[in-house]
């Protein structure tokens, strides 16, 4: 990485490559049973790991390039920001991955993440996906959180294109969460949270309460939660 150093904080721009080698994957993996890598979820946190699925049922095989670039702001006072972009490029034609994972052609798409962080009072993670052809969004994920340690709300904005279940199809979600919590005693909080399909005129998706004590020792939750959909 290049790193900076100024009178206010250290500023870094850090390029990445990865070159991985492994045996291709068969196509036809049926008789193997599959519980815990049913879905996969490509962004910056799995681009430069070996297995990019969540589980062990399945792995991620073949030959294939990685690169991307990271770079960030840290000041002396507790505010700080990070970017981080990248792609992947797999040397098969066809890389076997199903539609709607960004990982289906040869170039994936392009993942990116922007944090930051303002001293104790506020911070915001943003990842997105963008279609490597012509740069449409395939996923949006926002994070909000506010206001100081005893009394501190959240935001959650969250927008998938071409999501898979299992290789079946494409779905289209796009969903909004709110939270606070309110910390009474220090060790006494009190938090609750509600989220809603913004695509359905009933959208609610589930909602819940939550009573929490937590010293250096402990920690007890007391939780209510109910489920709108149904099932």
């Amino acid at each position: 990485p290049l790193v900076r150093q100024s009178t206010h904080g250290q500023q870094f721009i850090e390029p990445i490559g990865q070159l991985t080698f492994a045996p291709r994957r068969p196509r036809d993996e049926s008789d193997i049973a599959n519980e815990d890598s049913s879905g996969l979820e490509f962004d910056t946190t799995n681009l430069f790991r070996a297995n990019r699925y969540a589980g062990y049922d399945r792995l991620d095989g073949g030959q294939r390039v990685a690169y991307g670039l990271r770079s960030g702001w840290s000041g002396h006072n507790g505010t700080s920001a990070s970017a981080a972009l990248g792609q992947s490029f797999d040397f098969a034609r066809r890389p076997g991955f199903a539609s709607g994972t960004g990982l289906e052609t040869q170039r994936s798409d392009y993942v990116g993440a922007l944090n930051v962080i303002w001293q104790d009072y506020a911070d915001a993670a943003y990842s997105f996906r963008l279609d490597d052809s012509n740069l449409d969004p395939r996923e949006h994920d926002l994070r909000l959180a506010m206001g100081p340690d005893w009394l501190r709300g959240t935001v959650n904005y969250l927008y998938i294109d071409q999501t898979t279940t299992n290789g079946t199809g494409a779905t289209l979600r796009e969903e909004l969460a709110l939270g606070a919590r309110y910390k009474f005693t220090p060790e006494w909080s009190l938090s609750a949270s509600h989220r809603r399909d913004l695509l359905r005129s009933d959208g609610a998706l589930d909602s819940s309460a939550t009573l929490t004590y937590q010293d250096e020792c402990l920690t007890f939750s007391l939780i209510g939660q109910r489920d709108h959909v149904v099932r």
